[in-house]
């Protein structure tokens, strides 16, 4: 069994919720840190790039509370 294999069944391994964050986690880890770095003289990373950043983030965190809140609600 290879590192690779082992690392896949770990993953696999996860409940669905602990997924979704990992995901979310490492996408969001990539795009701040895209929009942080910026080269002098252009507007990569200008407010709208981070307004939009912060309404996908809003909205994720509401696409993954949701589940958790309406299995609360129907117990």
């Amino acid at each position: 069994m290879t590192t690779f294999d082992r690392l896949t069944a770990r993953v696999r391994a996860l409940p669905p919720l602990a997924a979704d964050l990992l995901a979310v986690a490492v996408v969001g880890l990539f795009t701040v840190s895209d929009l942080a770095v910026n080269d002098p003289g252009y507007r990569q990373a200008d407010a709208l790039s981070w307004a939009l950043l912060l309404v996908t983030a809003c909205t994720t965190a509401l696409a993954l509370a949701a589940p958790l809140l309406l299995r609360r609600r129907d117990a």
